[in-house]
């Protein structure tokens, strides 16, 4: 039961980098994009 949970916690920290990281790229590209047109 307690292992179930350890494997859950360790998805859920994995997923949340995974969505953070891609979060930031996506915020990456949308100023560089920003900066290239709206000058």
């Amino acid at each position: 039961m307690f292992a179930m949970y350890d494997v859950l916690d360790e998805l859920i920290s994995i997923v949340i980098s995974l969505l953070k990281r891609n979060v930031f790229q996506k915020m990456q590209v949308i100023e560089s994009t920003s900066i290239k047109y709206g000058k």
